[in-house]
């Protein structure tokens, strides 16, 4: 049987929930799979009921500074980055050596690039930075912020170290495939289910950054004087119910919850954003500062005519500009025809020698 290795970064939940899309899909056409990963993408792995994780990676993630991610600081980090980065790289090069994996899927976690040549094994990048380059490339409302140098990095580190890559997107107009790259629907978690669009926002979901970073109780509490919501569920941080508000605090199980919302509160994380457009559910977007790959996210989704973004507004003027928006959102067809994951294994069946012989339509 061939065999997989997922090697996923853990700052935000996204980077696991997409993973774990594709890892199911791989399992279904017959494929064996195991993960190595840190932070927030081991805790996510590790609480599901067929634990895939082989081992445990240290974090490499942005510096932050008061709440925020600061370019400053990553950099200030470098040398502790760099040290971790390495410990990672013999630990996957001894895993690697023992099981000999025929694929190794890399998402958001670069300690395999410098030994690459080493591990005798095709690379596939799994990021949406790609569909992010494109976003800067058409986008010259959004403010300069250090992070897009660090975007655009990560772009070139992508572009440069893999053998081929799958983007995920929020536009369906983008969908398509270019040479060693695919442009694929959202990869979300195999779990969540379209539900019916809504004509009334009274139910809100708050998903909080998977990071720790942005909204706050703060948030909570203004949504919360807002006389036409009746509830609101915060999902990934913990406080007192009170009144209309319940908090769930982290939870890798949520499609209940995002079934039962009219609408849903969340940062610009990319992952977010595709489970709420996949499902139908309206968006309130407030992008964490000094993130430039979230500004284009929720432009993109403000664009689509989807959500938006709350930034510059209160929560009611967003919340009642929402509530006009969704009388103009077509929902009587899906946005993707085709799931991510299903594309996505496709395409890399027909790129990834050692995995050919797999019939790509199981």
């Amino acid at each position: 049987m061939q065999r997989v290795l997922f090697i996923v970064g853990g700052f935000g939940l996204g980077n696991a929930t997409r993973c774990e899309s594709l890892l199911r899909e791989f399992e279904r056409r017959g494929l064996s799979v195991d993960v190595a990963s840190s932070g927030n993408a081991h805790w996510y792995f590790s609480s599901l009921p067929q634990n895939p994780v082989k081992i445990q990676l240290r974090s490499l993630s942005y510096g932050v500074r008061n709440g925020e991610i600061s370019l400053s600081s990553t950099l200030l980090s470098l040398p502790a980055l760099l040290k971790d980065l390495m410990r990672n790289a013999f630990a996957i090069w001894r895993l690697q050596r023992k099981q000999q994996y025929d694929l190794l899927v890399v998402d958001s976690e670069y300690s395999v690039f410098p030994i690459k040549w080493l591990m005798r094994a095709p690379v596939l990048a799994l990021n949406n930075v790609f569909f992010t380059a494109l976003l800067d490339k058409q986008s010259e409302a959004v403010r300069p912020v250090p992070t897009k140098y660090l975007e655009r990095l990560d772009h070139f580190v992508q572009s440069t170290c893999a053998d081929f890559y799958v983007s995920p997107v929020l536009d369906p107009q983008v969908v398509g495939e270019q040479e060693k790259l695919l442009f694929c629907p959202p990869l979300i978690r195999p779990d969540l289910k379209t539900s019916s669009a809504t004509s009334c926002l009274q139910r809100a979901l708050v998903v909080m950054s998977g990071s720790g970073l942005g909204a706050d109780a703060a948030l909570v509490n203004e949504l919360a004087r807002i006389p036409s919501i009746t509830s609101i569920v915060v999902l990934g941080m913990s406080g007192q119910n009170l009144g209309k508000v319940s908090y769930l605090g982290k939870q890798s199980a949520v499609s209940e919850c995002i079934e039962e919302a009219d609408f849903i509160v969340s940062a610009g994380g990319f992952s977010s954003l595709s489970e709420a457009i996949v499902c139908r559910k309206p968006l309130m977007m407030i992008p964490l500062k000094n993130h430039y790959e979230q500004d284009l996210n929720t432009q993109c989704v403000e664009r689509l005519n989807l959500g938006v973004i709350a930034q510059q507004h209160s929560l009611f003027e967003a919340y009642q500009v929402l509530q006009q928006k969704i009388l103009q959102m077509d929902w009587t067809a899906p946005l993707f025809t085709t799931p991510g994951a299903v594309m996505a294994v496709d395409f890399v069946l027909r790129q990834c020698s050692p995995l050919k012989a797999i019939d790509a339509h199981v």
